[in-house]
């Protein structure tokens, strides 16, 4: 009977505890959203009171309040709030460079502790007129300006070109000549482009990355394109990047190879530089149904090498213990990450990415 009796008053205990631990704050707020609704870009920052009153019997502080970026801010007193006493929480927001729809949280932590009590403020930024130098940031020469200078395909198949155009337009008062070039012929790029503009044209240069099906070609391809206004270089250039894969359109994803790499990080610790090679390994399985094809192994720099090649094949079911070599003669003292990107026949994941770190010492 005892032992049922101190049961018991240990559950009421613990009951008590949790109401106390998720009992509601003392401080009630008048409302705890706030629509600002259309608001213009270039019209400043938009402020917001939040009214709260004390409905407790004990002094409360309002220890902190914390936004989810640097656009909102939000002023309040650290003087203890008094029983059936009233503060205000001023939450403001900035839209500048901020245009279309926005929902921001505030939490706000108190000296009663539990959970942050929430509130939120939302609205839409109308943006605003852009001058030419913010819609064409990039300068070309000549008046000639482009609207971006860079554009990452992520994965190109084998037999579907990937397409991307970028604008670029003449500020100056006279018709420019115009050419456009790959600074490293890759092989797989095309491109179109305005011989010339007139004052204040716009136009687009259009580039494409095309692989044949069945070509060897697979991996990262990377190209700068270069270009001459009225017969002069500039220093300016378009960057473009894609992982030449394989074509997708017609395999059955339940008969694929699935590859499965056993790491995401190699460690090797501390190296020292006059050491021998250093040996880690790890494994690669192929989960799928049909043989897994090693179709590129990229490393950055000849630090690392590995007993992985472009061309090796994975059967079904089948875990390969890859060596993976460091030579500590090659690096520079201090920290090393070395990126290792594998490319397979994988419809799925085509792509995946080991990275080696180690910290070359006396």
């Amino acid at each position: 009977m005892m032992k049922r009796i101190a049961y018991i008053n240990i559950l009421i205990l613990t009951m008590l505890c949790n109401v106390r631990i998720f009992a509601q704050s003392s401080l009630t707020f008048d409302v705890t959203e706030h629509d600002f609704g259309t608001i213009r870009e270039q019209a400043g920052r938009v402020k917001h009171n939040f009214h709260l009153r004390n409905a407790g019997s004990e002094p409360v502080v309002i220890l902190s309040v914390a936004t989810t970026c640097g656009c909102t801010v939000a002023k309040f007193d650290r003087r203890p709030i008094l029983p059936d006493s009233t503060a205000t929480i001023e939450v403001s927001f900035d839209p500048m460079n901020r245009p279309g729809n926005f929902d921001k949280e505030v939490s706000v932590f108190t000296s009663e502790g539990g959970q942050p009590m929430k509130l939120k403020i939302r609205g839409y930024v109308e943006e605003r007129p852009r001058t030419v130098e913010e819609r064409f940031a990039h300068f070309v020469g000549s008046g000639v300006r482009l609207e971006d200078n860079f554009h990452a395909f992520a994965y190109v198949e084998q037999g579907n070109p990937s397409t991307t155009a970028i604008r670029i337009i003449n500020t100056s008062n006279k018709t420019v000549r115009l050419r456009a070039f790959e600074q490293r012929p890759s092989g797989v790029l095309l491109m179109g482009y305005p011989k010339q503009l007139a004052p204040n044209e716009q136009g687009e240069i259009v580039i494409t990355y095309s692989v044949p099906v069945g070509s060897a070609r697979f991996g990262t391809v990377d190209t700068m394109v270069d270009f001459e206004v009225n017969g002069r270089h500039s220093e300016a250039f378009i960057s473009v990047t894609g992982i030449i894969i394989d074509n997708r359109d017609k395999i059955d994803y339940n008969c694929a190879p699935k590859v499965e790499v056993m790491k995401n990080i190699v460690k090797f610790g501390a190296v020292k530089r006059h050491d021998s090679e250093r040996i880690e390994h790890f494994a690669i399985t192929n989960k799928g149904k049909a043989p897994l094809k090693i179709r590129a192994v990229e490393i950055l720099h000849s630090t690392v090498t590995l007993s992985l090649s472009e061309g090796d094949e994975i059967a079904p079911g089948e875990t390969r213990n890859v060596e993976l070599r460091l030579n500590p003669l090659r690096i520079d003292y201090g920290p090393l990450s070395e990126r290792i990107r594998i490319v397979t026949n994988d419809p799925e994941h085509p792509m995946r990415t080991l990275r080696v770190t180690a910290i070359v010492v006396e």
